[in-house]
Formats: C-alpha cells, sequence, structure tokens
C-alpha cells in the first residue's frame, strides 16, 4: 500500500531513475517552491533541467499552463534555466501534444512526454532525458538561436514519428503474441534505442560552440566537434 501522495510517487519513480542514470548531477525536489516546478537536475555549471511530474490518469490544460508559467518565471528570474521536461506518468493522452513533442517556451527547449503506464515509463523515460540534456547542451553552447534548433528538431521529427509508430506495434505484439514474437520485439526496442542515440547524434554533431572547443583522439590525434563523434571513433583503435 502507498503512504506517498499520488504525485509525490510520481516525483519519487522520476527522482530513482534519474539519480541512477545520471550520477554527474545534482537533484532538488521543487515542488513546495511556487512557480519552479517539481524537481530541478542540475549541472556541474548550474544550468537548470526543470521537471514537472504528472502521476495520474487524465491530464488538462491548466496542468500544461503551470507547466509553461513555471518556465517563463524561471527564465525570468533564473537565467540558467536550459530545458523542461513535462512528464505524464499515466497516460499518453497530453492536450493537443499525444504522447511526445519538443518545442520552445520563451526560447528554452521543453519535452513533452506521455507514457501508458509505470513500466512504460521505467523502460523509456532516460532515454528522453538523454535527448533533453542533448537540447540543453545545444541551447548553451550555440550561437545559432531558436531558429536553427527548429531545423535540428525538423531533421529528428521522421525518427520521432518511427518511435512513435514503432512503440504501438511493441505493445500491440506484446499483448497478442508475447510469446512467439519475444526477439521481434527486442529486435524493435534495440532499433528505437539505436534512433533514441541518432537523435542525439544529430543534435550534438550540429553544436556551434564558441571558441575552439575541438575533441581529439589521444591515439591518433584525429580532431573532432563532438564527444559523441569522438567515442564513436575511439571504438576502431579497441
Amino acid at each position: 500500500m502507498r503512504c506517498l501522495s499520488s504525485n509525490l510517487w510520481g516525483e519519487n519513480l522520476i527522482l530513482s531513475i534519474l539519480k541512477d542514470k545520471f550520477t554527474k548531477y545534482e537533484f532538488f525536489d521543487t515542488s513546495k517552491e511556487k512557480h519552479s516546478g517539481d524537481l530541478h537536475m542540475i549541472s556541474k555549471n548550474g544550468d537548470i533541467l526543470m521537471l514537472e511530474s504528472k502521476y495520474k490518469e487524465s491530464i488538462t490544460k491548466q496542468d500544461l499552463d503551470k507547466f509553461y508559467g513555471d518556465i517563463v518565471h524561471l527564465k525570468d528570474t533564473q537565467k540558467r534555466i536550459t530545458c523542461g521536461v513535462f512528464v505524464s506518468l499515466l497516460t499518453k493522452n497530453i492536450p493537443h501534444i499525444g504522447e511526445f513533442k519538443i518545442d520552445f517556451c520563451k526560447g528554452v527547449p521543453i519535452l513533452l512526454i506521455g507514457f501508458s503506464d509505470e513500466d512504460e515509463f521505467k523502460e523509456w523515460f532516460h532515454q528522453y532525458i538523454e535527448i533533453a540534456l542533448e537540447l540543453s547542451n545545444y541551447y548553451q553552447n550555440s550561437q545559432l538561436g531558436q531558429d536553427h534548433i527548429k531545423d535540428i528538431i525538423k531533421k529528428i521529427s521522421p525518427l520521432v514519428d518511427q518511435i512513435k509508430s514503432l512503440k504501438i506495434s511493441i505493445e500491440k505484439l506484446r499483448s497478442v503474441h508475447l510469446a512467439q514474437i519475444n526477439n521481434m520485439v527486442i529486435d524493435m526496442e534495440n532499433n528505437i534505442k539505436k534512433m533514441f542515440d541518432t537523435i542525439c547524434e544529430v543534435i550534438s554533431s550540429d553544436v556551434h560552440f564558441e571558441g575552439d572547443d575541438k575533441f581529439k583522439c589521444e591515439h591518433c590525434g584525429s580532431v573532432f566537434n563532438s564527444k559523441r563523434s569522438l567515442a564513436s571513433h575511439i571504438k576502431v583503435h579497441k
């Protein structure tokens, strides 16, 4: 039997995954602070990724209005907010959004994500946060601004659509023929994970950093524009 309120239960689920997967960040409960969201994920540089948690079966326009209002407030009072994430843990039906959208609020990139239940949330949530962190990094470092980020989003939108389609297929297959098609499901899930990685790679490789922040291979001296590109190259030396 749960002793916590529903939304606090959702916040704790989110926090447990974040602390497990993203150990280099600090986390603060801001649910009792006005206009600050529910959780702050803070980098070593002090940049804030704000999260709003909703653990209920129906999301309202008022829920979204509060989220957008909190982003605006933080943008106006704390200049270090670099991304916002709205998380619906028990329904994909976010009004006028559906289950996933990348958007902007006062120039700050935001993600709106819906899951059908806790199981789906636990399986995929950290992948969306990877995207949020790439967008946060882009927002901090790009000299080209929101219009260019919109171009990046256009590039990754086909992958987002494929992710949605494959997830629907997985749900149908699991409910009808799980025992017979388990290997097919695993392949589809692996494809989704690769698409998440590709989305992050597209964002990361297109960042225009100030100065000469290149990444150099310690083995051969080759220079790359992103950590991901360097990490991919280093595999050649292993």
